[in-house]
């Protein structure tokens, strides 16, 4: 897995095939507890959602979501498990018993859960059609350099509202080594966001969790060292 940049999308339809060593169970449990403190109005844009785990995590906190990923095996296994849930859902809780809201908890509100996944290239997201408050990335920002990095704000802030948050999990330089995707300096992170349609609110220091084991890169114990960073459209 040496870094290899942006590369192509036969290259990530490969890495989904098989396991791929990012693709952990879950959402990134540093990001799941950034977005839970936070209060953004949506709808919301999942960009490189890979099989979808923060896409079900924006939707079952009741965003509206569309998600957008340019593998297409990526995008099937991030349907699968939506109707999957949706399945398992219907049938514990609902089943042949007309279970009432209060039986069922807030979690009803959010559920079923209806995400629209798209198989697309994140440099084409001008051409979605809906306004979004919240754009999340867990892992696809650090891949973006020089000007290739300032096309994607351009093209991110044209589907977002004035007011709208970026919020995106990306590898540290603090980091060592080679292995894996490229790093972001928190020098890098600010030049990128010092221009007039963005606002750089804050940029802090957390752990990017993979899969680890015999074939899996190894980073550092407790995760690879990433960045969370939040912007704000102006």
């Amino acid at each position: 897995m040496k870094n290899t940049g942006h590369q192509n999308v036969e290259t990530w339809d490969k890495a989904y095939e098989g396991i791929a060593p990012w693709d952990i169970p879950g959402p990134q449990p540093d990001l799941r507890e950034w977005i839970a403190g936070e209060s953004v109005v949506g709808p919301a844009l999942d960009i490189g959602c890979g099989s979808g785990e923060h896409a079900i995590l924006l939707a079952k906190s009741g965003y509206q979501v569309v998600a957008i990923d340019w593998s297409t095996v990526a995008i099937d296994m991030a349907k699968a498990k939506v109707d999957l849930f949706n399945e398992t859902f219907d049938k514990q809780y609902i089943g042949d018993q007309a279970s009432s809201p209060e039986e069922l908890g807030s979690v009803a509100a959010a559920l079923p859960l209806n995400i629209d996944f798209q198989v697309m290239d994140v440099m084409k997201v001008n051409d979605l059609k809906t306004c979004f408050g919240l754009v999340l990335d867990c892992g696809l920002f650090h891949f973006f350099k020089g000007q290739s990095r300032d096309d994607l704000l351009t093209r991110l802030r044209s589907v977002m509202r004035s007011g709208g948050r970026f919020y995106s999990l990306c590898f540290s330089d603090d980091e060592p080594g080679e292995v894996g995707p490229p790093r972001l300096s928190k020098a890098e992170i600010r030049k990128a966001f010092s221009r007039p349609d963005w606002k750089l609110i804050a940029v802090e220091p957390r752990r990017f969790q993979t899969l680890t084991g015999k074939g899996f890169p190894a980073f550092s114990p407790g995760g690879a060292r990433a960045w969370i960073l939040t912007a704000e459209t102006r």
